[in-house]
C-alpha cells in the first residue's frame, strides 16, 4: 500500500507543478487561453486530485511506519509519541481556529464579488480583463 501511495503522491505533486507552470505561462503570455474550457476543466480536476494526493501522503506517513513495529525491528514503545494529550488538543484547536478564519475570509470575499457581479459593478477593460469599478 505504501509503495503505490508514494507513487500516487509523487505523480500528482509533479502534475500540480506542471499545471502551475502551464498556468503561469498562460497568465503572462497567452491570456486569451484563459477562455478555453479545457484549461478550466484542468483547474477543476486539480481540486479532487489535491485531496487524493493528500490522502496518499497520509497513507505513506501512517502506514509506512507500521511494519517496523510489527516486524519486531522497533518496539511498540518507540513507535508511540511522547506528546501529551493537552498539546495535541491545543494544536488541533489552533489549526481549527486558523482555518475557520480563512474560510470566513474566503466566503466573504466571494460573496462580495458575487454581489458586485450581480449589480454590474464588474466590467471588462479594453484588454479583456475583469475589473471592479469601485474598491
Amino acid at each position: 500500500m505504501t509503495f503505490y501511495s508514494f507513487r500516487v503522491m509523487v505523480i500528482l505533486g509533479s502534475a500540480f507543478l506542471l499545471v502551475f507552470v502551464i498556468l503561469m505561462f498562460v497568465v503572462y503570455k497567452k491570456k486569451i487561453w484563459l477562455e478555453n474550457k479545457w484549461l478550466l476543466w484542468l483547474g477543476m480536476l486539480c481540486i479532487p486530485a489535491a485531496w487524493i494526493c493528500s490522502e496518499a501522503g497520509w497513507i505513506v506517513a501512517e502506514v509506512g511506519r507500521q511494519p517496523w513495529v510489527i516486524q519486531d525491528l522497533m518496539s511498540c514503545k518507540m513507535g508511540i509519541s511522547d506528546i501529551d494529550a493537552g498539546s495535541v488538543e491545543l494544536t488541533f484547536w489552533i489549526f481549527a481556529s486558523f482555518f475557520t478564519a480563512l474560510l470566513i475570509a474566503e466566503v466573504s470575499i466571494m460573496l462580495k464579488y458575487i454581489s458586485r457581479s450581480a449589480k454590474g459593478d464588474i466590467t471588462r477593460d479594453p484588454s479583456g480583463n475583469d475589473v471592479a469599478e469601485s474598491y
